[in-house]
């Protein structure tokens, strides 16, 4: 084995992989080689010269006094590079599968995540995510609902492509729900590829204002309950009600 994400290694693309020569010492990556499996090896060996390959390749059979703790270190070491490479748009990481997706979502709302029969490859089109949306809008979804929307978009994502997506950023447009409007934002953001890190801050920017509106409405709303007791004056509740949208 290589890093617990050997697989996702395997899926690089070209850029990436260069990108990861440029960003990895040359001593920790014959390192982290040791144990990679062929498929690792041939993935981000069979992007650079002969001639540094068949260095690379010298150097690890020199390896044999390397303990395992070293090696993994290293790999630990590099997973962080690549993980602020990604972020910062620096490099292309491989979509989640969609289960994944779904259980980091389930991690997100459940004290204990549910058990769920994972299924095979699903054959989902935008056509029928729009009906969906037509038919409730996200904020009238349950939370299992939403993990399953979001699940299926990354069904259609990875067999048809990102901007197999562009069908549901028209079909929020009209949403005057917040949740709506956050996810019609993300869309535009993630199909114009911008960078990770800035696709994160803008959401957070913009879920922030949203729950400090809310918040106000509450309190708008706990006021006005409140003052709405017999012999209140209606200036009065009038007044309460100001004071807590401020």
């Amino acid at each position: 084995m290589f890093f617990p994400s050997s697989r996702l290694l395997t899926k690089l693309d070209r850029r990436s992989v260069q990108t990861l020569h440029r960003e990895v010492s040359s001593k920790d990556y014959i390192i982290a080689l040791k144990t990679a499996s062929e498929a690792v090896k041939e993935k981000l060996l069979g992007n650079i010269s002969m001639r540094v390959r068949n260095y690379i390749e010298s150097e690890i059979s020199f390896l044999e006094d390397t303990s395992p703790e070293e090696i993994r270190d290293t790999q630990r070491r590099i997973l962080q590079q690549l993980a602020q490479s990604a972020a910062a748009g620096d490099l292309q990481w491989p979509a989640d599968n969609p289960h994944v997706v779904r259980h980091k979502l389930d991690a997100f709302f459940h004290a204990q995540q549910p058990e769920k029969k994972v299924i095979g490859p699903k054959k989902i089109t935008a056509t029928e995510l729009v009906a969906q949306l037509r038919k409730g809008p996200l904020e009238q979804m349950s939370l299992d609902q939403l993990a399953d929307f979001f699940m299926d978009m990354s069904y259609l994502s990875r067999s048809d492509g990102i901007h197999a997506l562009e069908p549901l950023q028209e079909a929020l447009e009209g949403g005057c729900d917040p949740n709506s409007e956050l996810l019609r934002c993300g869309l535009e953001l993630v199909l114009d590829q911008v960078p990770f890190k800035r696709v994160v801050e803008t959401l957070e920017a913009q879920m922030e204002t949203q729950l400090e509106w809310f918040k106000k409405a509450c309190k708008m709303v706990v006021e006005g309950a409140a003052a709405m007791q017999p012999g209140v004056e209606p200036k009065k509740m009038e007044e309460a009600v100001r004071q807590a949208a401020m």
